[in-house]
């Protein structure tokens, strides 16, 4: 079995590892839905490279991508254009692969035309472009709800312990605050 790797100027082997690179996205790439490697990359370890890759964005989602290999060149394809839709990417987007440690995976950085690494958007958000799921966000407690109401609106116009007339739930020291934690006891005269 031959090893993989190059001779140092003393004559012994080290492996070779995939440099960290980058790709400008063109929008060949986009309407083609493929993504070239740069040369560079395929001479140096393209033979080494995995079928399907994992592309890992730096919020931890990971992408299984499978490459196609033809004439010493190679391009990410299946999985590609999902990729490409989700992180909004255009033409001129600049990606920034490292590797791993190993041939199939790869983290990436995607930086905007503006020089600026994008806000990875949740793939728990990546709904199909048909589906009628919505999910709203109770900004309160960041736990998702279906609830039309919102516990936390202010509903009435006027509240009874609102002294200065502002509608802002203030506590003012009136009976109705809204204070959830008091544990105030009422006594009733019979």
């Amino acid at each position: 079995m031959a090893s993989h790797g190059r001779r140092n100027r003393k004559g012994s082997v080290f492996p070779v590892t995939i440099p960290s690179f980058f790709v400008i996205v063109l929008a060949q790439a986009l309407e083609d839905g493929k993504l070239e490697i740069p040369r560079t990359v395929v001479r140096q370890c393209g033979d080494r490279l995995a079928q399907i890759i994992l592309i890992q964005v730096s919020e931890g989602a990971g992408w299984g991508i499978e490459l196609t290999k033809s004439n010493r060149k190679i391009w990410l394809q299946k999985g590609w254009p999902g990729f490409a839709k989700h992180y909004s990417l255009e033409h001129g987007s600049l990606l920034l692969f490292s590797s791993q440690g190993d041939y199939l995976h790869f983290g990436v950085q995607i930086f905007k035309r503006n020089t600026l690494e994008i806000n990875y958007p949740p793939l728990e958000m990546n709904y199909p472009p048909n589906s009628s799921s919505t999910v709203e966000m109770n900004p309160a407690s960041g736990s998702s709800h279906d609830d039309s109401a919102d516990a936390y609106a202010d509903n009435d116009d006027n509240d009874a312990d609102d002294e200065d007339d502002d509608n802002d739930d203030a506590d003012d020291g009136g009976a109705n605050d809204g204070d959830a934690g008091s544990n105030e006891d009422v006594t009733t005269s019979d």
